[in-house]
């Protein structure tokens, strides 16, 4: 790109190039262009106004009364007013048990929890795990049943839910054998 002759071409190219370009693009001499002074907000935008113009200054439009509503009250000139609903939509309620009863059940960190009252057994109902991000039947048995070993033994119970010992899906209830 240091060749003198090089940036010459490359100068005269750019040059005949704008120069088709712009004789492309040309504005048509039939078409008439609107007159500058026929435009009166562009006149009053460098504080000129044309004779006639129905332009108000800022002074202008202060010292000049306001229409009341009773003389101006076409319809294309009323504010439009909101007013509030007269029976807003009731607030939903949550329920008591929110977000369930599975959330004592544990930490969602994989930390154990001490088993609790609920967790006890109470006559013919089986006890109840809502499974959370973290857990393992491993740790479940450990937990409910005393072993990690006993851990076939939650999998054999819950076959319905589980397919696989090692997918445990979060949310589901887990039934733990007595």
């Amino acid at each position: 790109m240091n060749d003198p002759a090089v940036k010459l071409a490359l100068a005269m190219s750019i040059l005949i190039g704008g120069f088709l370009a712009a004789t492309a693009f040309r504005p048509d001499p039939a078409v008439p262009r609107p007159a500058a002074a026929s435009r009166p907000e562009v006149a009053a935008l460098g504080n000129r106004r044309p004779r006639g113009s129905k332009i108000a200054t800022l002074k202008e439009r202060a010292a000049a009364p306001t229409p009341s509503p009773a003389v101006d009250a076409s319809p294309a000139r009323r504010p439009t007013v909101l007013a509030p609903l007269d029976n807003p939509p009731a607030v939903p309620a949550l329920s008591a048990k929110y977000p369930g009863d599975g959330a004592a059940n544990s930490t969602g960190w994989g930390l154990p929890v001490a088993p609790s009252q609920k967790d006890a057994p109470s006559g013919m109902s089986p006890r109840l795990h809502r499974i959370a991000d973290g857990d393992t039947l491993a740790a479940l048995a450990k937990r409910y049943l005393g072993s990690p070993a006993l851990a076939m033994e939650i999998f054999k119970a819950n076959r319905e839910v589980l397919s696989d010992p090692d997918l445990l899906p979060i949310g589901a209830d887990l039934k733990i054998p007595q």
